[in-house]
């Protein structure tokens, strides 16, 4: 997560840096040169910004200071972001930690062997047989029956 919020904030960086960059390059000059048209047109009611020597200046330096009160207000929000606490979180179960279920449970047992039943929580629901312990099959099922478990629980 840090170094994830440090890379996206030095790339951050990197743009303001740009950015800082293009607003204080000189910007190139538009020299207006009169054109001859069929129809004369009169724009002396038009004050175009110029310097001194007449040349008209564009508005390029307000986009790019624009551009660059962005992006600054990018990079304080990211790093607000990176570097603020996070809350604690308050978990608490929903249910009791032990749960009662009212009434019987019965079920209908195999006719040979061993069989138990129970839930997480609720505990031991019934058994059947007694509790001796058997040598295993096969190796495979075991591998099979602990995969089983391991993907679906």
């Amino acid at each position: 997560m840090r170094k994830t919020g440090l890379t996206i904030l030095g790339v951050l960086l990197l743009i303001l840096i740009l950015a800082v960059v293009q607003v204080f390059r000189p910007l190139p000059m538009l020299k207006i040169q009169p054109a001859v048209a069929a129809v004369p047109v009169s724009f002396t009611h038009m004050k175009l910004p110029t310097n001194r020597e007449g040349v008209v200046l564009g508005d390029g330096a307000k986009t790019g200071l624009t551009i660059l009160v962005v992006l600054l207000l990018i990079l304080i929000l990211a790093v607000v972001q990176v570097f603020r606490p996070l809350p604690m979180l308050k978990i608490q179960p929903a249910v009791a930690a032990v749960q009662a279920v009212p009434g019987t449970v019965s079920f209908h047992w195999p006719t040979t062997g061993q069989a138990v039943v129970g839930i997480e929580g609720v505990g031991l629901m019934g058994q059947y047989g007694p509790e001796t312990p058997v040598p295993i099959a096969s190796l495979t099922k075991m591998m099979t029956a602990l995969l089983g478990v391991l993907i679906f629980f």
